[in-house]
């Protein structure tokens, strides 16, 4: 390998620490910012699992419309060779969803049990041990899903971002509704059937602007990360 002198190893580790340090800032900056929008929340609804305020109650199904996808069969390789986003379970990650790992052809759409969701549509991840189920994510984009992904489409009486964050501070409620014997898993049924409460829609508006504002922040601290490790 080529040995630059230590002075020289010396003054480049000391750049590269720097630049870890300001990473460091960064993510540390990203969870006060998730903090905020918890707080955010618990300040305008109360707690999701207790509806300290009293909300009205109802399920996810009675007042959304909640599907899954399918996955094409893979001995057809026409399938996967097209420009229809379509998400796995695996980039169910809490966040926004602007791009996928796979895609899938027009083909593939009209040939399996695949459906195109709309923008909006919030993503819960049904299957997985580990962290996965219950897990789940906000369509920035038109996309298929696999059969392991519930999409709650979006409806009059729920801003999708209330919704994500609802869901998101019940992660754990959510998950413990799993069942099975040897992996637990959610359904469709269980969660259509899941409780929520619907504050007014003017109020989770409001929220929703607010929430904007704070994911604003979290998209120019994200890029700031990505063109750090960059120059790393």
């Amino acid at each position: 390998i080529l040995l630059p002198s230590k002075e020289i190893q010396n003054r480049i580790a000391s750049e590269l620490d720097k630049i870890n340090e300001l990473i460091e800032i960064k993510r540390s900056q990203l969870a006060d910012l998730d903090l905020l929008a918890q707080s955010l929340f618990y300040e305008m609804f109360g707690d999701p699992i207790t509806n300290p305020k009293g909300w009205e109650n109802s399920t996810i199904g009675d007042v959304a419309s909640v599907q899954t996808g399918a996955t094409p069969s893979r001995e057809i390789s026409d399938y996967y060779i097209g420009d229809i986003p379509w998400v796995k379970t695996t980039e169910v990650q809490n966040c926004d969803i602007y791009e996928t790992e796979e895609h899938i052809s027009r083909n593939a759409l009209e040939n399996s049990n695949c459906k195109l969701f709309p923008l909006d549509t919030i993503i819960v991840a049904m299957y997985g041990q580990g962290k996965t189920r219950g897990q789940i994510a906000r369509l920035k984009i038109e996309a298929c899903t696999n059969q392991a992904c519930a999409a709650i489409l979006p409806c009059p009486k729920l801003h999708p971002l209330f919704l994500y964050a609802f869901l998101r501070l019940s992660y754990e409620s959510l998950r413990s509704i799993a069942v099975g014997c040897n992996q637990k898993n959610l359904n469709l049924s269980l969660v259509k059937n899941y409780t929520i409460f619907l504050p007014p829609i003017l109020l989770q508006n409001e929220f929703a602007a607010k929430l904007e504002a704070i994911e604003e922040q979290k998209k120019l601290i994200k890029s700031s990360i990505k063109d750090l490790r960059t120059l790393f």
